[in-house]
């Protein structure tokens, strides 16, 4: 695995705790996050400090025993491991969201990065347990990489770390043979499953497909994880028994896989759109608002929608009840209610990608819904920023139920939803600067900016067309025709890809539907954040 040479440079990191890189591993791996805060080994405190802080910005529901248990574990073994998360903590802590002045490279990140691959370098025994140790701090430098805004490395790092993944997915289905259905018998002394590893690529390819090229619908060929990843949970998501009030431990698993299932729901038709475009570009032109063919192709995600739809009518009953009625304390509780707030937004959300509503199936009723129900999606993502803000259902570390990001149901909001204005207050809640994964909101935020300036554009220029009033109306009487700020299904953006210029800056591509139809490509923006 190539790394970080001391030419690197902008590495823009303050140095912590230095003392650290000198400790030595210890020699128990410990088995609950809980028992990693006796603070009297460097090492230990250094640990403690990626959980309560670092952890929590790159654990998302696929991946939350990688980041918050997994890791932390290995760190405690293995110095390349460690020294890979000190380089990551320090940049995440001192990330700067304005850097108009020049970044100052930091000694003590580019260090840590350097003295992970020199552990790496080192030979060793073992070929397996080399393997893993060379996968799982691969992983950590594609972190490193797009913190650091280093994408092409990131992608580098990626595909180096996919490759070693298959060897060891292969070599752990020859081993596990004689025993079905236990694929991380791999390297039983790692503290890093297979299926874990296999969970973090799946949520790179969920919420990061863009930065990493994974999954691209245009070209296919980029590298995707196999089979039964939790990606894959829109397809086969069923909802908790109903029978009988689950233990806080289940209840809080189950609100989990269902943030799990909405995020890959979302994920998997924002891809119908470009897979079944087609489809939908015969919807347009037909100025119609539903097509049965459409329909019926979304079918498995409709019942996704439906299941997950159960599962929060059934957890709002449970919440509302008494201590007495559900044994629920109230860190679980506050847990509970917060996950339901993001399950509910990605619910939201997702509506507007579904052809057919299952909560409102006649298509005029439901047009007439929309400008109200985008209002409420926003109402509701500035309710879950305020939680976080507050600290709302963090819990104590016993239960760990991560946050989902916003960037994506935004973006939904955005290119979907009705609503110029709500939709331009959907943008400014990304101009609160943060890190949700790998993604800085500013550029999140100049990127959806870009897109109505260009949808605006193009209705301009629309207008004075012979056809141009003929296809005013989405749907007479609904109050959502707004062929005046460009959204009409033609002028919106259908595709958009963006390369990188520097680290605040980039050339997007926007294409919008009537381009795509026409067969001319999209037009350039340089953007800026």
């Amino acid at each position: 695995m190539r790394g970080y040479a001391a030419t690197s440079g902008s590495l823009s990191v303050i140095a912590v705790e230095a003392t650290a890189a000198n400790g030595r591993p210890a020699n128990n791996i410990a088995t609950d996050t809980r028992l990693l805060i006796p603070r009297r080994n460097p090492r230990e405190l250094a640990v403690d400090q990626f959980i309560s802080i670092i952890a929590p910005t790159f654990a998302g529901p696929f991946d939350t025993e990688f980041w918050s248990r997994e890791i932390p574990r290995f760190c405690l073994q293995d110095d390349a491991v460690f020294h890979a998360v000190m380089a990551l903590s320090a940049l995440c802590r001192d990330y700067k969201f304005d850097r108009d002045h020049p970044v100052e490279t930091n000694v003590f990140a580019l260090q840590q990065a350097n003295l992970a691959i020199q552990q790496l370098t080192q030979p060793h025994s073992n070929h397996t347990e080399s393997q893993w140790r060379i996968l799982t701090t691969c992983i950590l430098f594609i972190c490193i990489s797009l913190v650091d805004r280093r994408f092409e490395q990131a992608r580098m790092h990626f595909k180096h770390g996919f490759k070693i993944y298959q060897q060891l997915e292969e070599a752990g289905q020859k081993r596990a043979k004689p025993y079905p259905g236990k694929r991380d018998l791999v390297l039983r002394s790692c503290p890093v499953t297979l299926s874990s590893v296999q969970a973090v690529l799946a949520g790179f390819q969920v919420r990061d497909r863009s930065l990493l090229e994974i999954g691209d619908a245009a070209g296919g060929t980029a590298p995707k994880p196999p089979g039964n990843t939790k990606s894959s949970l829109s397809l086969s998501y069923s909802g908790p028994n109903q029978d009988s009030i689950p233990e806080e431990g289940l209840a809080i698993e189950s609100i989990r896989l269902a943030m799990c299932a909405s995020e890959s729901l979302m994920f998997e038709l924002v891809l119908f759109t470009y897979k079944h475009a087609e489809d939908l570009k015969n919807l347009f032109l037909s100025r119609r608002v539903q097509l049965p063919s459409i329909t019926r192709k979304q079918r498995p995600y409709t019942n996704c929608y439906s299941e997950i739809q159960h599962t929060m009518a059934a957890f709002e009953q449970w919440a509302s009840l008494s201590s007495d009625e559900a044994n629920w304390g109230p860190v679980v509780r506050h847990q509970i209610r917060k996950g339901l707030k993001y399950i509910q937004l990605y619910q939201l959300a997702s509506s507007l990608l579904l052809n057919t509503d299952p909560d409102t199936p006649n298509p005029v009723s439901r047009f007439r819904k929309l400008p109200e129900l985008c209002s409420t999606i926003v109402d509701l993502m500035e309710e879950v920023l305020d939680m976080e803000a507050h600290g709302y259902g963090r819990g104590n570390g016993e239960y760990i139920l991560p946050r989902l990001g916003l960037t994506n149901p935004i973006r939904t909001l955005v290119q979907f939803g009705f609503g110029y204005d709500t939709r331009r207050r959907a943008i400014s809640l990304l101009r609160r600067p943060r890190l949700e994964g790998f993604w800085d909101t500013l550029m999140s935020a100049s990127i959806l900016e870009a897109i109505l300036d260009r949808e605006m554009e193009g209705s301009k220029l629309d207008q004075s067309t012979p056809d141009a009033q003929e296809r005013i109306p989405i749907l007479k009487g609904t109050g959502v025709e707004e062929v005046d700020n460009g959204t009409y299904p033609l002028y919106r953006v259908f595709v958009t890809s963006f390369q990188f210029l520097g680290e605040r800056s980039a050339v997007a591509s926007l294409r919008l539907w009537q381009e795509y139809i026409d067969g001319v490509p999209g037009q350039e923006k340089i953007i800026t954040w």
